[in-house]
Formats: structure tokens, C-alpha cells, sequence
């Protein structure tokens, strides 16, 4: 899987705000005195590709699969990006998304809630369970 950079073409109209959290004591419920992020988030658009590399059919499927189901969560603001905390750094809101396989394209709009080829993105997701089921019994044999 190969992830190309982006940069985030910045949005001028929305307003800019600053977020403070504050740090909490476990122990005692109060509060710390200072805070612990003071974070002004980045707000516009960006474009991602991704390129996956094929070398068999029931790994591609399943493959495919996963990534679609992680960049839908991504893309519906469903995980947080960066950093290992609970927190994380942030979130992305997708428009669309866009899965082309050998001239076939499966095409995710995410504001009209619309799947274009979801027959075959179906395919794809159902291979991740045959692909787990299959793993299961190869282990019982």
C-alpha cells in the first residue's frame, strides 16, 4: 500500500478558533493549571491516493475490503488522526471516495449517502469474512 502526500488547500471563509483542553488530575477530579493542548485546527480541503499493489486474488479482495471499511471510518470522521492518544489530533470529513479496480469504479459519496457499484464493493467487504473464515478452519484442521 503506498499513501501519496497531500496538502490541505487551506478554506479562508471559516472562522478560525482556538481549542484549550485542560488537563485533569485522576486522582483528585480538579484540574491542573495549565493547559494541556492549545491547538488552532487546520480546516480545508485535501485529496488522498492510495495505491495498492495486486499479487493474489483472495488477498487483494480482502485487502481491498479492509482499506475501504478504515478510510470510510476515516472519512466519516468515525477515528481520530495522529498521535497515540485518546484524544488523537484531529478528523476528516470526506466528500467522496473512489475505488477504481482494472477500469471498474466504485464511487462513495459521503454528503448524499449514495454508492455507486455497491455490488461490487460488497464483494470486497463479504471476502473479509470468507478470507477470516477460511484462516479459522485451516487452524481447527
Amino acid at each position: 500500500v503506498m499513501v501519496s502526500e497531500s496538502i490541505v488547500e487551506l478554506d479562508e471563509h471559516s472562522e478560525r478558533h482556538h481549542y484549550n483542553r485542560i488537563k485533569a488530575d485522576k486522582f483528585t477530579g480538579g484540574t491542573f493549571n495549565t493547559d494541556l493542548m492549545n491547538d488552532l485546527p487546520v480546516k480545508g480541503r485535501a485529496e488522498f491516493r492510495i495505491l495498492y499493489r495486486k499479487k493474489c486474488a483472495e488477498i487483494d479482495h480482502c485487502a481491498i475490503g479492509l482499506l475501504s471499511l478504515a478510510l470510510r471510518d476515516l472519512g466519516t470522521e468515525n477515528m481520530t488522526v495522529g498521535s497515540g492518544e485518546i484524544i488523537g489530533r484531529g478528523r476528516f470529513r470526506a466528500d467522496n471516495m473512489e475505488i477504481e479496480d482494472e477500469g471498474e469504479i466504485i464511487s462513495i459519496d459521503f454528503i448524499r449517502k449514495s454508492i455507486y457499484g455497491k455490488e461490487k464493493l460488497q464483494t470486497y467487504i463479504d471476502s473479509i469474512k470468507l478470507f477470516n473464515n477460511r484462516k479459522e478452519a485451516s487452524k481447527d484442521e
